[in-house]
């Protein structure tokens, strides 16, 4: 399952509105410290939106775009007119449902706004229902969130669909819509359609309208006497269940049986 957890922004009320704050709030955003402490191997870093190994992926391209510099962030906000974060208004970072881990990463990102740039984050996490009303509502009711996007299907045009103008986030820009529509509908040069997809990309990393994250890395615990195709190495070397995982589109089961093994693994024998 390729999917990204990313921060965004209301960009088109302040103080959002202003792309001096939220490179601002960009550079504030310690990756590597996120990872070590609380994500650890239940995912990578994100420095754009597209997970390594997804078609039309660029991530080392994006890496340096707003490296994790706190110093560099002060002296945005102060151009921006917050200098120290005076001025500025106290925030709440709004999540959809999480469960425990991406709730400490919004704890540790607001944390890092209050440290580093004097601003107040409150972050709160909202049931589904009422999250979503209020970030399709226009203007918007979600003014600073977290959220995650994982794949439909296995081309650019799914993922970075999402960023469209008119979809679920307010941010908007006609140059990445240019070329997001010119790629999705071209056939015939795989290359030239990838590269469009990395320039549109690289419009929504350094417009920062969003702050890409983490990659999430799942993981499954899987009984030795399991076997069948699905559990076979594929062409990476990667012995697991892929997505889809269960779900209609997958006949994932259809290949997995257990083994005579399993009888190695039973306390006593049976009756």
């Amino acid at each position: 399952d390729f999917r990204t957890y990313y921060f965004f922004f209301d960009t088109t009320q302040p103080p959002f509105d202003n792309p001096l704050v939220r490179q601002a709030f960009a550079h504030v955003l310690d990756r590597d410290a996120i990872i070590a402490n609380i994500i650890k191997r239940q995912g990578i870093a994100a420095y754009s939106y597209l997970m390594p190994g997804f078609p039309a992926a660029n991530s080392e391209a994006f890496k340096e775009t707003y490296p994790y510099d706190v110093e560099k962030a002060k002296q945005l906000l102060a151009e921006a007119g917050y200098p120290n974060g005076e001025g500025f208004p106290k925030l709440v970072l709004n999540l959809r449902d999480e469960p425990a881990l991406p709730q400490a990463v919004a704890q540790a990102y607001a944390a890092a706004i209050k440290d580093n740039l004097g601003i107040e984050v409150e972050t709160t996490n909202l049931d589904r229902q009422t999250f979503m009303s209020a970030l399709q509502e226009r203007p918007t009711g979600i003014q600073f969130g977290l959220i995650s996007y994982g794949m439909d299907y296995l081309d650019p045009s799914n993922m970075l669909g999402v960023f469209k103008s008119g979809g679920r986030h307010v941010w908007s820009n006609p140059e990445f819509d240019a070329l997001f529509d010119e790629a999705a509908s071209m056939t015939g040069d795989d290359a030239a359609r990838t590269k469009m997809f990395q320039d549109a990309e690289k419009i929504l990393v350094e417009d920062a309208g969003n702050v890409f994250a983490w990659h999430v890395t799942p993981g499954d615990l899987i009984k030795p006497y399991l076997k069948g195709p699905a559990l076979e190495p594929d062409a990476n070397g990667v012995a697991g269940w892929h997505w889809p995982y269960f779900s209609s589109f997958s006949d994932l089961l259809s290949g997995v049986y257990i083994t005579n093994d399993v009888t190695n693994y039973r306390p006593t024998a049976p009756q």
